[in-house]
């Protein structure tokens, strides 16, 4: 993995001070840099072989011919991502739960079904279902921070913090640390017609046909607007399309 780090400044430049979570009161240790090295930048990316982001899973699927007339398709994909960033060499508050492989990082389900179903008269009829799992919260370079709620803490909060803010995670990864799942059903109708040489197909099309209002991305800083959602999938959306063919 790349890995960025600041050679204007290193671990040893920086004083442990001690905060109290919002969410539970436990203490947490946040570190504050050096004034000499504020503002200092002098960044280098390099490749780490002590950061790691290992993938596991499996996979599966079939294909089915059930009649002259309808033929469906479908799999499963199981699998789960676990990273390790704590090959760090300039910011310590960098270090806070960087070691996934310490958390129970739950594996995640993807399911894809779908069939097309040959009607009389040209008509032609398909489907597709699919689930899919809810993204990982608080997604970041240096994670993905999976289940945190990020406490932005300033001068004000930590008396002696020498940067502006610090971000903190709050919650460790694992447990509840994703997005609801999506699942969406496309739909399509269509029909062909013939005329000497020329084909003309029409379709109409209904993405997300049950109305999912799942929620992309929400507000994960901690505060009043805590959990508020900032995006969700598109809405119902019908579309009828003709194609002419030569």
């Amino acid at each position: 993995m790349i890995r960025s780090t600041n050679l204007a400044a290193g671990l040893s430049d920086y004083t442990p001070l001690t905060i109290t979570s919002p969410l539970n009161g436990d203490s947490i240790t946040i570190y504050s840099l050096s004034p000499a090295k504020l503002g200092l930048v002098n960044i280098i990316d390099t490749t780490s072989a002590a950061n790691t982001q290992t993938y596991n899973g499996f996979e599966g699927s079939f294909d089915a011919r059930l009649s002259k007339k309808l033929t469906t398709f479908g799999g499963v994909t199981v699998g789960r991502t676990i990273a390790r960033t704590c090959d760090v060499l300039d910011d310590p508050n960098l270090l806070r739960f960087c070691d996934q492989t310490a958390f129970s990082i739950p594996f995640q389900a993807q399911y894809k079904l779908s069939g097309v179903y040959q009607f009389p008269m040209g008509f032609q009829a398909s489907g597709v279902l699919a689930s899919y799992p809810g993204l990982p919260l608080n997604a970041s370079p240096n994670g993905p921070w999976l289940g945190t709620v990020n406490y932005l803490v300033n001068r004000t909060i930590a008396p002696g913090l020498t940067q502006t803010q610090v971000s903190v995670p709050l919650v460790a990864p694992g447990g509840s640390s994703y997005f609801k799942r999506l699942t969406q059903l496309d739909l399509r109708v269509g029909k062909s017609v013939r005329f000497a040489r020329v084909n003309l197909t029409g379709a109409l099309d209904a993405f997300n046909a049950l109305n999912a209002s799942t929620v992309f991305n929400q507000i994960q800083t901690f505060g009043s607007a805590l959990g508020r959602p900032t995006d969700v999938v598109q809405g119902r959306l019908f579309r009828f399309g003709m194609q002419l063919q030569f």
